[in-house]
């Protein structure tokens, strides 16, 4: 069903004239440092409980009836016709560590040349209000819906998605649902995330080693600390060596990246481990890891793979920690949609052992696949090729390496305002400006057409069949 011009015309305009209520509200939530932590008074920290209030204030603010989900999640709710079932838009308000870097304060929200920078204003802070403002959007126009409309807005999707499971299994879910946590246009599928956590054997000399921020992370830094290293050595590309106390830190620098998209990014791990294996005890060691970081599609772990549906697998070394003597590191794999991950765990544990590591499966998330063609996917691609200007044959749906929301709930795939974006006009560093990087950037014009492209989405959804009825 074609969008009706004059409510698309009706509300680009409605969005343009709330452009810096837009950019207030995303500051306000991104102003609150909120990564998700366990321990405490609150289920996921204290930041992510004070990003979650603020952003219900905002929704008691413009009218909607709010619920604080026991910190775990929040809600905002649009009211329909009784009985008439409900549609979802689903973001999160938990972020990744800041890391180091950055040009501009990862939490003051910074407005340069058309975009906002800091943490989370794209991943999914500034989504989140864009769902807000699609809400704000009907209600004040007064458009025609009979489905009521629910904003959830989770604290842990960084760090293992357990709110939004915890939300399923505590309330109904919506008929239909948007996770508006990718880029556009529609993601139709999401691979597979199976993490692996390998062990060393304890290692002579070696005093201290660290990287990564987090398992979905590229890393850009990693460090280790040596009682001895060979003067002299010629060391990788990346690393710098100095000598105190009678000891030797060695220091490697990366690019960082999504792990779900890892082009691009260099990997900190695999430096630092090259550089190892050119004069530490233990060399071996450190060659295995390297080699195995080096890379991020599994060659060397022989578990490289794709499909025509999602493409090639990836495999990122993202963190790495010393423990009693023995490394840890962790693998971050985005397995295709009709590959079985079994296999993957055999080989990695059988090549683990030939160099003396063990392999322990760290977690394991199936993939989320809808087909290309169902009247979901169908109704909210010709929604965007419409908004966007776009013929049939663009704007293709499409599957990705990223895990969102979608895959824990029914009726659900993801569409977003995430990257790519032209960064050029910011003037940042090389590895800057993405989602999990240093300096993350957004286009203000994008979450403004973003939350244009959810008003008219919901609009078509509310007249679709629930799935279960409709044709298949």
């Amino acid at each position: 069903m074609a969008v009706n011009e004059q409510t698309m015309e009706q509300v680009r305009q409605w969005m343009e004239a709330h452009r810096e209520e837009l950019i207030r509200d995303v500051r306000r939530i991104v102003e609150i440092p909120s990564v998700s932590e366990e321990g405490g008074e609150y289920p996921y920290g204290e930041g992510c409980a004070k990003a979650l209030e603020e952003l219900l204030t905002m929704g008691r603010e413009y009218g909607f009836q709010i619920a604080n989900h026991q910190y775990r999640c929040g809600s905002i709710r649009l009211p329909g016709k009784e009985g008439a079932g409900e549609l979802g838009l689903w973001g999160h308000l938990d972020v990744v560590l800041e890391g180091e870097g950055w040009v501009h304060p990862p939490y003051a929200c910074t407005e340069q040349a058309g975009f906002l920078i800091g943490r989370g204003v794209q991943d999914n802070k500034g989504p989140t209000i864009a769902d807000l403002y699609a809400m704000r959007c009907i209600r004040e126009l007064g458009l025609p819906m009979e489905h009521s409309i629910r904003l959830v807005a989770g604290c842990c999707e960084e760090t293992g998605m357990d709110d939004v499971v915890w939300y399923g299994e505590n309330f109904p879910l919506p008929d239909y649902s948007i996770v508006t946590d990718t880029a556009f246009p529609v993601c139709h599928g999401e691979k597979g995330i199976l993490e692996l956590e390998l062990l060393s054997p304890p290692l002579t000399g070696l005093r201290a080693a660290s990287g990564g921020v987090a398992s979905n992370v590229v890393p850009d830094r990693a460090f280790a600390v040596l009682d001895s290293f060979p003067e002299g050595t010629s060391l990788p590309k990346g690393v710098s060596l100095r000598r105190e106390n009678d000891r030797v830190r060695l220091e490697a620098e990366g690019f960082t990246a999504h792990a779900a998209s890892p082009e691009g990014g260099v990997d900190a791990i695999a430096r630092l481990c090259h550089a190892l294996s050119l004069g530490a005890p233990d060399w071996e060691m450190f060659r295995f890891l390297g080699d195995a970081c080096e890379g991020f599609y599994g060659d060397f772990l022989g578990i490289a793979c794709q499909d025509e549906a999602s493409g090639r697998l990836t495999c990122v070394g993202s963190l790495i920690s010393l423990e009693k003597g023995r490394l840890r590191v962790t693998f971050n794999i985005r397995y295709p949609v009709t590959e079985e991950p079994g296999w993957m765990v055999s080989k990695v544990e059988r090549l683990c052992e030939d160099h003396g590591f063990s392999c322990r499966v760290k977690s394991l998330d199936p993939p989320n696949y809808v087909e290309k063609d169902a009247p979901f996917v169908t109704a909210l691609t010709e929604v965007y090729r419409q908004v966007m200007g776009l013929s049939e044959d663009e704007g293709e749906p499409y599957v990705m390496g990223g895990g969102t929301y979608a895959r824990k709930l029914p009726s659900a795939i993801a569409f977003g305002p995430g990257a790519p974006m032209n960064f050029a006009p910011l003037g940042l560093p090389a590895g800057h400006g993405n989602c999990h990087a240093p300096d993350e950037a957004q286009s203000i014009d994008n979450l403004l057409r973003a939350a244009e492209i959810y008003v008219l989405s919901l609009l078509e959804l509310d007249v679709l069949p629930p799935e279960e009825d409709s044709e298949k």
